[in-house]
Parts: structure tokens; sequence; C-alpha cells
């Protein structure tokens, strides 16, 4: 179903979240995944003294996905976040967008964080968001009890159900 899983850092605790749940989609579906973290030029710089893209996804990979037997990429791109996280993935219908739905931007900004809410507006692609909690223990392993899909009645909604 899924060729390939595009999960989206920002660097922060909290966007790292998303990884348990990648990898059990990326092992499920045998799927490669592509670890991507933008940097916004407009937004304002973290206080705390930010890792190169390039260094932090391949920790990041190594960490998470070092017992995995897909593949892992890594790409750091300049951009608005959610404009680039589109269009990595655009061109592949069957291209999984994971991601936590906050990020630097903190869970008390939104109900869903900005990134996440405006990539849920213009992505065609499937998606997968994970809220996170503040202070988890994200490295332990997932599992998925209960999984909540928003059907509207239509033929395209319930394809999400195959």
């Amino acid at each position: 179903m899924y060729r390939k899983i595009l999960v989206s850092l920002d660097g922060s605790n909290l966007s790292e979240q998303v990884l348990p749940y990648a990898h059990v989609f990326a092992d499920a579906y045998r799927a490669p995944v592509e670890l991507l973290r933008i940097t916004d030029p407009d937004a304002l710089q973290a206080f705390w003294p930010p890792q190169p893209g390039d260094q932090y996804l391949e920790q990041i990979a190594a960490k998470y996905f070092r017992s995995s037997s897909v593949p892992v990429t890594t790409a750091a791109e300049i951009g608005k976040p959610a404009e680039v996280i589109v269009d990595h993935a655009k061109d592949d219908p069957s291209c999984l967008i994971a991601m936590a739905t906050h990020g630097l931007s903190g869970p008390r900004r939104w109900l869903i964080g900005s990134v996440a809410s405006k990539v849920i507006q213009i992505a065609a692609n499937p998606l997968l968001l994970v809220r996170p909690i503040e202070g988890a223990d994200f490295a332990a392993p997932v599992r998925l009890d209960t999984v909540f899909v928003p059907l509207d009645g239509s033929g395209l909604a319930e394809k999400t159900l195959r």
C-alpha cells in the first residue's frame, strides 16, 4: 500500500515521537523511509544552537532504524515546511507523510500544530499524524490499538479502509 514513508522532523523531541510509528509502518509495508528536516528562513531561530540538518538526521536514522531492514535516506531543505513536505511527497501517491502534530511551536500553541494543519489542507497523500506527549518515552516500542478513520460517506474516503 505505501511504497515510501516520508517523516518530517524539526529537531524537537516532540517531533521525534512520530518515529516509532513510522518504524512500524515501514516494517509492515517494507517501505523505505525518508527523514526530512526543513529550515524555515523566516522563522525565529530556536533558543538552543541547532544541529546541522544532515548530522541530526543521520543520528536519528542510526538510532531509530538500525534494527530495520528498510533503507533510510535523509534530506535537509530550506523553505516553508508545509510546502516542502507536500512537494517531497506529491509525485508518489503511495507515499505516506508521517509527522507529529506539534514540534517547535509547542503543544500549547494550537490544537494541531500550524505546519501539520497546513499539510492536512494541501496534501493529496495519505497522512499519519501523531499527537506527541510532553515527557513521553518515545524510544519505547509502540502498538496501534485504535486507529481513527474519518469517513464522509464518499467512495474515496472508504478507500482508506482497504
